[in-house]
């Protein structure tokens, strides 16, 4: 059963910069002393405070753990949250000291003031160190704020991860304008993800975007099956049955507009048994491939090989040798017959020879 942990990262004992796997030791908001949490999630600093959901687990050689599935940043809102966080080390040169004044300076607001009026930090602190800090602070400002999202759509904090290190911060401009611009883009997500997401989301099973998804999953399907290249007719049968959808005319216009950003390619292919073509689509690199082995077998079958040269030569001395084999073995015939009729004649002059003696 999930559970809910809320707490302010005390320390990072470890952080995997590829994966993102991180150990914390986190002071939960309402029990005393810190607990230990892994799992997937943003890269955070010391200070920072987040809510975690996941479940306890007995580690055995580490003990008692929180295994969080999701991991949300909660912006801090006391004035001891807000120093710790500003002094844990995003901008290098701001201590606690210096947080401090800072606090001071814009008092409760100060996150509001640095997210809307990052230039007032001029007014506390000198131009180099401030513009650091507005750096800072919108880099992990747009990072956090993506990473809330992703997981808001029931994304895992470790997915979320890999999606936001394809598209950075246009992460949320991309999923809102196409959710199923995953199953292309991002590594193991395929169609089903994408399409949960894009659900969870609002997107009706008839959405335009989730019909062209749906025809390059179905497409995937058959290819899985040994197809190189799917019938028009067969392909939208596959993709309604797969889609839950019954509307032949929409996933046709899914198809078309699919065919016209080369997304997808038609060729018209003849069997031997059928008369009318057949309009075969392919994914574009099945497509690519099969043109590019067509055009270099029927180059190997066209070019002045030399291996075919000296094939053809053999042949002929070998034909050549063959007839002088069958003359040689016709004289040889004929020699072997002369040969007998010399004997017999032989024989019957020595026989003659006897009886006059």
């Amino acid at each position: 059963m999930q559970e809910q942990l809320q707490g302010a990262v005390e320390r990072i004992t470890y952080y995997n910069e590829d994966s993102g796997y991180s150990v914390l030791k986190v002071q939960p908001s309402q029990r005393y002393g810190t607990v230990t949490v892994v799992g997937v999630m943003p890269e955070f600093q010391e200070g920072e405070t987040a809510q975690f959901i996941g479940e306890w687990v007995n580690d055995q050689r580490y003990g008692r753990q929180f295994r969080a599935q999701q991991t949300i940043p909660v912006i801090p809102q006391t004035k001891e949250g807000i120093i710790n966080y500003l002094s844990s080390g995003i901008v290098k040169g701001i201590g606690p000291r210096t947080a401090e004044k800072i606090v001071d300076h814009l008092g409760a607001k100060t996150i509001d003031i640095l997210d809307n009026e990052p230039k007032r930090l001029h007014d506390v602190l000198k131009p180099a160190l401030a513009d650091r800090l507005i750096k800072a602070w919108d880099k992990n400002r747009a990072t956090r704020g993506n990473m809330i999202y992703l997981q808001g759509l029931g994304i895992s904090a470790k997915i979320a991860r890999r999606i936001y290190k394809e598209y950075g911060p246009r992460t949320r401009q991309v999923i809102e304008n196409n959710p199923y611009q995953l199953a292309e883009d991002v590594f193991l997500i395929g169609f089903k993800k994408a399409d949960q997401i894009a659900r969870s989301m609002g997107v009706k099973v008839d959405d335009r975007r989730r019909l062209q998804a749906g025809l390059h999953y179905a497409l995937n399907k058959l290819v899985r099956e040994g197809h190189t290249y799917a019938p028009s007719a067969v392909l939208l049968d596959k993709a309604g049955g797969l889609l839950d959808v019954d509307d032949r005319q929409a996933l046709n216009t899914a198809l078309k507009e699919q065919l016209r950003a080369e997304k997808l390619v038609k060729d018209a292919l003849r069997g031997e048994e059928q008369t009318d073509p057949v309009d075969a689509i392919y994914l574009p690199r099945f497509f690519h491939a099969e043109t590019d082995v067509s055009s270099r077998l029927h180059a190997l079958a066209t070019c002045d090989s030399l291996i075919i040269r000296r094939y053809q030569k053999f042949q002929r001395k070998y034909r050549e040798i063959e007839l002088k084999y069958q003359d040689m073995k016709c004289r040889h015939r004929e020699m072997r017959r002369e040969y007998i009729k010399m004997k017999r004649r032989h024989g019957k002059m020595k026989r003659k020879y006897i009886k006059m003696k």
